[in-house]
């Protein structure tokens, strides 16, 4: 195994499993922000539309009220003590700008305004023909023990809209006289800004509020409010953000979650409690955008910081595993070295042995020859002597 191959073994086993580990650890926190912060604003919504509730079930209170006094001090055909009932209500009930009674044509016959130095009535000629307002014909098409409250807008006087604005929600009842002839109608309107007011206060600048047509209420900015009532509904949040408004209307639930390209959005559709009774309630949405800067994936400084700890954590393993293969390379080598000279030596040692025997052998042979010529000569030596004597001993018979 080559070097390379060897640290690639060291290293790679670490960097994968950073690598999952830091990835997995980043979409479990990721999950767990945007849980968080999912449960947060639906608890601030649910803060606002508590709000919105005690606000509307205050009005229906009160509209039943003002009708029940209106039907008994018409039935004694007494316009006075009506209006001093009005004068008292508004004095009693701060938060109502108007207390009025029309006819069934929809002209005002009594009215009551709030002003800096308490109630005023309005004189007889100063009375207006609210006939073109859309609140006067739908109430005239419910029963007489129905209530119709108005989508919140802004308040109208003489055809044009009050300055400095006036976010108006008005609730309307028929009257009727005990033998059941019609007498006209109570309209209570009651000054929303503060409901509008405590509605931004519980939840936070991605709080939104939407009437039942999308426009805006309850802003981010608060240019787009109630700009459908101003002649400019271009800058309606239906119109901004389509996809999420057609979510949020067609959405099986009163609330829940809806993701799309403008970001997660978390809604609560706000229904009156007995709006289908026969009474008219407004619908409205309260909704909230999810703040990506609130989470690791849309946060830069909480995302770049992940970066970076892996990073340092990828690069502190690199090098005690370089490290530690390093030493291990070494280890390696200086082992194949000794098995090397191991080798060697073995190699050396068997010729060693190899000459040895043949010493050996060579020292036996050389042993043998003279051995052989020892005996050789020991058995030479008597044959000599005996050839000797026999040829003197022939000599000598010559000569005899």
């Amino acid at each position: 195994m080559g070097k390379i191959q060897r640290y690639l073994l060291y290293l790679l086993p670490w960097w994968i499993l950073v690598t999952l580990f830091s990835t997995a650890l980043y979409l479990t926190r990721s999950e767990a922000d945007r849980a968080r912060q999912e449960l947060t604003y639906a608890e601030r919504i649910e803060s606002a539309v508590n709000l919105l509730d005690d606000g509307i079930a205050r009005l229906r209170r009160d509209t039943r009220l003002a009708s029940q006094m209106a039907e008994s001090y018409l039935a004694a055909n007494n316009l006075a003590s009506l209006a001093e009932f009005f004068r008292n209500f508004l004095i009693a009930h701060p938060g109502y700008l108007q207390a009025r009674l029309l006819d069934d044509s929809c002209r005002e016959i009594l009215r009551l305004d709030r002003g800096p130095n308490g109630p005023r009535r309005t004189p007889e000629e100063a009375l207006q023909d609210k006939s073109g307002r859309y609140y006067c014909s739908e109430v005239l098409k419910l029963d007489a023990e129905n209530i119709y409250m108005s989508p919140m807008d802004l308040n109208v006087e003489d055809g044009k809209v009050v300055e400095p604005h006036e976010p108006t929600l008005r609730a309307a009842k028929r009257v009727l006289l005990p033998d059941g002839t019609p007498r006209g109608i109570i309209v209570l309107n009651l000054d929303s800004r503060p409901i509008l007011d405590a509605f931004k206060r519980s939840g936070s600048t991605n709080l939104t509020l939407l009437n039942s047509e999308g426009g805006w209420l309850v802003s981010p900015d608060p240019a787009d409010e109630f700009t459908f009532a101003l002649g400019a509904p271009e800058h309606s949040f239906s119109r901004k953000h389509p996809d999420v408004w057609e979510a949020i209307r067609n959405a099986p639930d009163d609330g829940g979650l809806t993701s799309k390209h403008s970001g997660t959005w978390v809604y609560r559709q706000i229904n009156a409690p007995d709006a289908t009774d026969g009474n008219v309630f407004p619908t409205w949405y309260a909704l909230a955008r999810l703040d990506p800067a609130q989470t690791p994936q849309g946060g830069s400084y909480e995302k770049y910081m992940h970066y970076f700890v892996t990073a340092a954590v990828l690069l502190a393993l690199t090098i005690i595993s370089t490290l530690f293969a390093r030493s291990n390379t070494r280890r390696v080598e200086l082992a194949d070295a000794l098995a090397a000279t191991n080798a060697e030596l073995k190699a050396s040692l068997d010729q060693l042995h190899e000459s040895l025997d043949e010493r050996v052998k060579s020292e036996k042979l050389a042993s043998l020859g003279l051995l052989v010529a020892g005996v050789a000569h020991e058995l030479n030596t008597p044959v000599g002597a005996a050839m000797l004597t026999c040829s003197r001993l022939q000599e000598q018979m010559v000569t005899l």
